[in-house]
């Protein structure tokens, strides 16, 4: 899709810039902001910070916003000036502090949606004023782009379903004798592999493990 570069914000980077080993996209590492670091220092490295632990949402809340609030990473976009910022999900504060910079650099910012349940937002209060205003949004579903609609009026014209994409070099189906031999499975048993986070309210795994036992009667 041409030249990307990946902008990864860090407490302390150790180098400026690489090419990722696989996608050979170019990453670059700039220093969260000052106040971010000073939080995850305060956190994380505090004699006393396991008794903050259950302030942790607070903390998420606070370090979403400031880890990419960060000058060095303006002044990169704004020397780089991409064609678009792409940014996973719009779930958190960082989503916001990005638009704020697309808005400033006149750059085109779209996201997509990667699994976030609208409860679980960071900074809910203003994610009415900023998800309207991405430029164009991927959202995962049908459900997923109606809530959009619905409670952040992003109108459909702003949207379309991109299912996530499978490699079928990689991913294809084989001969069931010669797969469960290569794994040690019992070939007279039946199994299935689940690949994600055990988020229950967003992977539905318990409904894979009901379906699998009425299939497996």
């Amino acid at each position: 899709i041409g030249d990307v570069s990946w902008y990864v914000t860090a407490i302390h980077p150790e180098i400026e810039e690489t090419v990722h080993t696989f996608v050979e996209c170019k990453m670059k590492f700039v220093p969260s902001s000052w106040l971010h670091r000073q939080l995850w220092k305060l956190f994380y490295l505090s004699s006393h910070s396991w008794r903050w632990q259950h302030f942790y949402r607070t903390y998420a809340l606070l370090a979403s916003y400031l880890a990419p609030f960060s000058w060095t990473l303006f002044k990169k976009l704004r020397k780089d000036q991409p064609d678009v910022l792409f940014i996973q999900d719009y779930c958190s504060g960082r989503f916001d502090i990005l638009l704020l910079y697309a808005r400033l650099l006149n750059i085109p910012l779209i996201t997509y949606h990667s699994g976030s349940t609208s409860d679980k937002y960071l900074g809910k209060w203003i994610k009415h004023l900023t998800i309207c205003r991405a430029d164009f949004i991927f959202p995962s579903g049908r459900n997923e782009m109606k809530m959009l609609t619905s409670r952040y009026n992003v109108p459909d014209s702003k949207q379309i379903i991109i299912r996530p994409p499978v490699d079928v070099n990689i991913y294809k189906t084989s001969d069931r004798t010669e797969a469960c031999r290569a794994f040690n499975l019992n070939e007279e048993k039946r199994y299935f592999i689940f690949i994600g986070r055990l988020d229950d309210s967003v992977k539905r795994l318990s409904t894979i493990i009901e379906i699998f036992a009425m299939l497996a009667k």
